[in-house]
């Protein structure tokens, strides 16, 4: 198969407004929340601006330089090689590994797993292993943070929590979070947050080398 051809310069153009400037048909999209895979262990939550058939503006935290490797993770699930091609202030142009039908990869899907609620288009998860506490109706109890998004969470505790229980979730860092619980196994429980984390409080907490694996 031939190769894809590059559509992006090797540095922005001047126009801060037209950074980003495919010549592929693009989909302007606004503050898609993503997950930024930069090496094994590395995640970082980023932000898709622009996308198009063959790449993409992301707005992130971390320090990129051109010709770096990484993973984009969509709300969907889909994982999208791609290549950084410049870097400014916080914004990255990159070229995707493949090309892509905008529509369909940026479409929500139904994400179902065995025993869990299912959402659509979820909003990306984080592994982590991060203490914490579950309090709910005057009692406490300690809990281990598995993973961790905008909307929710996987813990590991002991006690038993009743589905649709209101609790609140402390974890270190965070600001304390209102949630439910929507599902349990016998060793997991999943809760919603009532309130979403905001983009800025979970990427910063994210970029935390102590929260990273």
């Amino acid at each position: 198969m031939a190769p894809i051809e590059r559509h992006f310069p090797a540095d922005p153009p001047i126009n801060p407004t037209e950074r980003f400037q495919p010549r592929a048909q693009r989909t302007v999209t606004t503050l898609i929340a993503a997950k930024l895979e930069l090496g094994p262990g590395k995640e970082a939550l980023c932000r898709l601006r622009n996308v198009s058939t063959t790449g993409m503006l992301v707005e992130t935290g971390q320090p990129l330089t051109p010709d770096d490797a990484v993973v984009i993770e969509l709300r969907s699930g889909e994982r999208l090689s791609a290549t950084v091609v410049w870097t400014d202030e916080g914004r990255v142009g990159i070229q995707l590994d493949r090309e892509i039908d905008v529509a369909s990869t940026l479409r929500p899907q139904v994400v179902k797993a065995k025993g869990h609620v299912p959402a659509v288009g979820r909003a990306p998860r984080f592994a982590v292993a991060a203490p914490g506490r579950l309090s709910s109706l005057g009692r406490s109890c300690p809990v281990t943070v598995e993973n961790l998004s905008q909307s929710g969470a996987r813990l590991t505790l002991s006690s038993d929590i009743p589905l649709g229980a209101p609790v609140t979730l402390t974890i270190a860092g965070l600001s304390p979070r209102a949630c439910s619980v929507r599902w349990r196994n016998d060793l997991h429980v999943g809760v919603a947050f009532i309130d979403l984390i905001s983009y800025a409080e979970l990427s910063a907490w994210l970029a935390g080398a102590s929260h990273n694996n």
